[in-house]
């Protein structure tokens, strides 16, 4: 099936017009094919940088399955987070003005559950980019809320100048060879005027949950190595250091907010250490389910557990985020958000 040519896209490395050609897309400059396979636009450009490579592969061997428990969560928006970096996520998109059919782009979109939460409760247009590209095909497989994916790299973005409304970058700088790139790329795919929240983890960490864990075993807990074993210490980011590079791309920082500096990152980490034998009983239930009925779709609700769990999680947010008070004023934590703004041109009058 020859795809259509989405008014938003060109080629990542010369940023030129695509045409169709061969059941895929060409640059008019430079000559480079981009496949479409399986619906996917392969937009990802090929490298040689080692750390690319490893990330790439983690992700491509690792991909996450969407059950539809968690599509029934989706549905309601950012109401029933489970963690409380969740939550803080969802104050934060309230916070933003974000409104109907508004382009919002996900870079490093995983499994697309928060373009999922953003378009159930915003009525947004969602699109991602990912590096994996299983994992995409996966998405697509199961996509009720009718993103649109792109497999392509953060560092080279395949859309135009100034075509989305609000971007997200939420866990990816630490996955970058080049953190900066992507920075730049954000704010030039950025409408004038529009927004971005980036969130990376800290190498200012001082005194914080993790740094503790380190101190008292000696160097055997509290070290990030992801959930794959991909996050590597010395790619972690200062806040000042992504402040400066937004700054370089003429980006109005709108403020920072560093979260997950001990009683915070404790909670989370905890739930998510406690509640792995819970979650798989649940989901293997679900799963009965649906064979059960041989595959026709089910009104599946929010059960009443996720739901007492995420009013706990919300009243938890504020109290032991102001516990964090003296981590955070000091800008000592395991991550921190950046909010921007694009600023608009001037236009001198005559």
């Amino acid at each position: 099936m020859t795809p259509n040519i989405h008014t938003i896209l060109v080629c990542p490395l010369c940023k030129g017009p695509l045409s169709v050609k061969n059941n895929g897309y060409r640059c008019n400059n430079c000559g480079q094919d981009y496949p479409v396979i399986d619906g996917l636009p392969c937009l990802s450009v090929d490298t040689i940088d080692e750390f690319k490579a490893m990330q790439k592969r983690v992700y491509e061997e690792n991909i996450t399955l969407t059950t539809p428990l968690q599509i029934a969560i989706d549905r309601e928006g950012f109401i029933y987070p489970t963690t409380l970096k969740l939550a803080r996520i969802g104050r934060i998109m309230k916070s933003l003005n974000l409104f109907p059919n508004a382009r919002v782009l996900d870079i490093g979109c995983g499994d697309g559950r928060i373009l999922n939460k953003l378009v159930a409760q915003y009525r947004v247009r969602g699109f991602g980019a990912d590096i994996s590209s299983n994992q995409l095909r996966e998405n697509l497989k199961n996509n009720p809320f009718g993103h649109s994916y792109y497999h392509a790299d953060a560092e080279k973005l395949p859309f135009q100048d100034n075509t989305f409304d609000f971007v997200i970058c939420l866990d990816v700088l630490e996955h970058l060879s080049s953190p900066r790139e992507c920075i730049s790329e954000i704010c030039r795919t950025l409408k004038q005027g529009g927004k971005a929240l980036v969130y990376a983890i800290s190498k200012k960490d001082r005194y914080t949950w993790h740094w503790f864990l380190r101190k008292i075993s000696g160097g055997r807990l509290g070290v990030d190595r992801g959930h794959f074993g991909d996050h590597q210490r010395e790619r972690f980011l200062y806040p000042e250091e992504v402040k400066t590079y937004f700054q370089e791309s003429q980006a109005g920082i709108k403020r920072i907010i560093y979260f997950h500096s001990f009683f915070t990152i404790a909670f989370d980490e905890s739930y998510r250490f406690l509640s792995t034998p819970y979650k798989s009983s649940v989901i293997s239930q679900y799963n009965r389910q649906l064979n059960q009925e041989s595959g026709r779709e089910i009104n599946i609700r929010v059960p009443f557990s996720v739901k007492l769990w995420s009013f706990l999680v919300k009243s938890l947010l504020g109290l032991l985020g102001l516990c964090d008070y003296m981590w955070s004023r000091k800008g000592y934590s395991n991550g921190f958000f950046i909010e921007i703004s694009k600023q608009r041109q001037r236009t001198d009058k005559k």
